[in-house]
């Protein structure tokens, strides 16, 4: 008897193309499952099938897939290890490094309002099982049969297939019987539709550039204070995610003819400060606070004491210290995985992240310049050169003078607190002794004898660049004092005398700034309060000849750009420090071109405002001389007056030709400092149509807008490209 030949459409089988997912972590209670781009994928699965290596980077180099443990690992940041060696699945242990990583070919949808824009795949056993099952309807054309699972835990779920693009998942409580061709079952469980490949989902997978186009430029991201840096609770990585996010599409849409990409890493240095293994920050802020509130307690000790703890010589130090091997951290490893890279690194700055980085770069080891300034390259070399006999000897005989010289506590706190001469011990105040962890009891004779020395040695003087300066009280001819110079002081070569110097805006004299090893290209401070920092220090004026000094071996001084939203309460402008500096900082243009439409309006509502108040009071004057002159009879001195009046005409219309040329800030012009390459400092981004109806409400969200901002993220990959002579073009 023969058999009913099957159609082709029926006999015909083709395996199904897998693609690779990875988990993402949403927050510390939510896991989604993504995609990786195609050429990821395909690296993947050809390595996977060849089995040549089991390490496969991923995401532009930011991950190691490891195929045998189906898990992949950041690199440059998160490198804790998870438990016993196995990685942690549970969403309780949101704070592993570790994600899995899985070869998907069978999917479903999500019940719930994520249904439409969300596919969830099946574990690799169950889409084994399910490709068998699909194979064999295929091939034997065996439809319309509830199967369930081989060797996999379902939970009581079945499955039909009813043809090759009907695929069906029922619950438990779906009856057999009553499930029609259409596959909707009667009982109380709903199907849900099962989908078979990647084709059911297309436009959903990330682009290939970032794995596929070299780096042009490196960007470290130094973050402000607390763990969380947005609205949304995200963190450095996250936050850091959503800028390279943002800059891929710029990429894409004003450089398209640029074949390359720019790549943010993240700079930690908050899990450092408050580590209880380093610093044991935590436990003593929790030993030391209210019971009452914990939560704003809680967030208050996390995130508002950064502030005062970089305030600290103590914590600074911490700090500093951690931010700067970071970054020469990640710069060797990135050299490492990159051995062709040619490119430059830039630092990104954002609140209390930009004074660091700024604090770094200003107190990096100079090359001698030409000139005045020729001393500030060797500054701390000389001035431990210059101190004379104020060696080691010498504090320990201070110290035995104090009645400390059995105490070698306080011998070790203070070396390794830098305090490696007399004048700086003598010049230490008792806060700052008890930010050193002296004792109340040696602090005590410590300070009995500063005053002492007091008498009879001078402590550092402060000359602030751009005000008069004070006459120092002279110290002994016997022992010259060579005082520490705050940086700008230094770079501007202000005063050919070296020993009139000042360590005012310097900070603390006991903290020894890292040196990198590299030489930034640029400096990107957003929200920044770096003014607000050199005014707390004494600092008024920044000389126009300052400059950034170079970093490592490089030959260039990093350029400054002071990025911020016109709402942001955290930040402050740079050019009024200025001698000469514009009234307004420059627009930043809108990243679809010119400005955005209110402000448009309100600058023509502006000039035709101004045209009016013109014309009135130019017809008013008009009508006063008219009476005048009528009054006065012609007389000659009444027309002296009338001609001094009308001689003020033109100084009016200059003025309001001023207020409309002023009106149009975006065109950047020059500003009188060389800090930035004579360019300007100040950069407002322009406010969102929504935000200009109360700046008030949106002050707090504009603090954290710059990392989807796609106008700041624009700014700086133009300057990042612009020494490459590659301009954006508006799409």
């Amino acid at each position: 008897m023969a058999s009913n030949p099957m159609s082709p459409s029926q006999s015909l089988y083709q395996p199904v193309e897998p693609h690779w997912f990875h988990q993402h972590r949403v927050d510390a209670s939510l896991r989604v499952w993504l995609p990786f781009s195609l050429y990821d994928s395909c690296q993947l699965e050809e390595t996977a099938t060849a089995q040549t290596a089991n390490i496969v980077a991923v995401n532009g180099g930011r991950f190691d897939a490891n195929l045998s443990g189906r898990y992949m690992r950041p690199v440059y940041w998160g490198d804790e290890e998870a438990n016993s060696g196995q990685i942690a699945s549970s969403v309780g242990n949101a704070e592993s490094s570790l994600m899995q990583i899985r070869r998907c070919t069978w999917f479903y949808r999500p019940d719930g309002e994520d249904a439409d824009t969300t596919f969830i795949p099946f574990d690799e056993a169950s889409s084994d099982s399910l490709e068998t099952h699909y194979r064999d309807a295929v091939l034997k054309n065996a439809w319309r049969k509830y199967f369930r699972l081989d060797g996999v835990e379902t939970d009581g779920t079945k499955f039909v297939f009813h043809s090759p693009n009907a695929l069906m998942q029922f619950s438990d409580d779906s009856e057999h019987g009553s499930a029609g061709a259409s596959g909707v079952a009667s009982g109380g469980g709903l199907p849900r539709v099962v989908y078979r490949g990647m084709g059911q989902f297309p436009g959903t997978l990330p682009p290939d550039s970032e794995s596929r186009n070299p780096v042009d430029h490196v960007l470290f991201v130094v973050h402000g204070i607390g763990s969380v840096y947005d609205l949304l609770g995200h963190n450095l990585v996250q936050c850091v995610d959503r800028m390279r996010f943002v800059s891929g599409e710029l990429m894409r849409s004003h450089f398209a003819n640029q074949f390359g990409r720019v790549e943010f890493l993240p700079v930690h240095w908050h899990s450092a400060l408050h580590s209880n293994h380093t610093t044991g920050l935590d436990a003593q802020l929790q030993r030391i606070s209210l019971q009452s509130i914990p939560k704003l307690r809680r967030f208050a000790n996390d995130t508002l004491t950064d502030v005062l703890f970089y305030s600290s010589p103590r914590y600074m130090q911490t700090i500093v210290d951690t931010v700067g091997k970071e970054m020469n951290r990640l710069r060797r490893l990135f050299l490492t995985r990159n051995p062709d890279y040619k490119g430059s690194f830039s630092l990104v700055g954002h609140s209390l992240g930009s004074v660091i980085a700024f604090d770094i770069l200003t107190h990096q080891g100079l090359a001698a310049p030409a000139g005045s300034a020729a001393a500030a390259a060797s500054l701390l070399s000389d001035f431990k050169a210059d101190s004379g006999t104020n060696t080691d000897a010498e504090i320990d005989s201070f110290l035995k003078q104090c009645g400390l010289g059995e105490s070698a506590t306080v011998r070790e706190k203070l070396k390794t607190a830098g305090v490696d001469s007399v004048d700086v011990l003598t010049s230490l105040t008792d806060a700052e002794l008890k930010e050193l962890g002296i004792p109340l009891g040696p602090r005590k004779k410590l300070l009995t004898a500063i005053s002492k020395s007091s008498a009879t040695k001078s402590k550092a003087k402060v000359q602030i660049p751009g005000e008069q300066q004070r006459e120092p009280t002279p110290p002994p001819a016997s022992k010259p004092v060579k005082q520490l110079t705050y940086v700008i002081g230094q770079v501007a070569g202000i005063g050919e005398n070296t020993e009139s110097q000042h360590s005012e805006g310097r900070g603390f004299p006991c903290v020894s700034y890292p040196q990198l090893e590299f030489s930034p290209a640029s400096l990107f401070c957003l929200g920044s309060p770096i003014a607000l920092f050199l005014t707390s220090r004494g600092v008024s004026a920044l000389p126009a000849e300052y400059q950034l000094p170079e970093c490592g071996s490089g030959s260039c001084r990093p350029a400054l750009f002071n990025i911020f939203h016109p709402f942001d309460p955290i930040a402050y402008r740079l050019e009024p420090l200025l001698s000469r500096y514009p009234a307004e900082p420059f627009l930043i243009p809108h990243h679809k071109g010119r400005k955005r439409m209110h402000l448009q309006l309100r600058d023509s509502l502006t000039r035709v405002g101004t045209g009016l108040r013109h014309r009135l009071v130019s017809g008013l004057r008009a009508t006063w001389s008219g009476l005048q002159s009528f009054a006065a009879a012609h007389s000659q001195q009444q027309r002296q007056r009338q001609q001094s009046t009308e001689e003020d005409d033109p100084s009016e219309d200059s003025s309001a030709a001023s207020v409309d040329s002023s009106l149009d800030s975006s065109v950047e012009d020059s500003c009188d400092s060389a800090l930035n390459g004579g360019r300007r400092l100040d950069y407002v981004l322009q406010e969102a149509p929504i935000e200009a109806f109360n700046d008030y409400l949106f002050a707090l969200t504009s603090h954290a807008c710059y990392w989807a901002s796609e106008d700041t993220v624009l700014l700086m990959l133009t300057e990042v490209y612009r020494p490459l002579g590659v301009v954006p073009v508006a799409p």
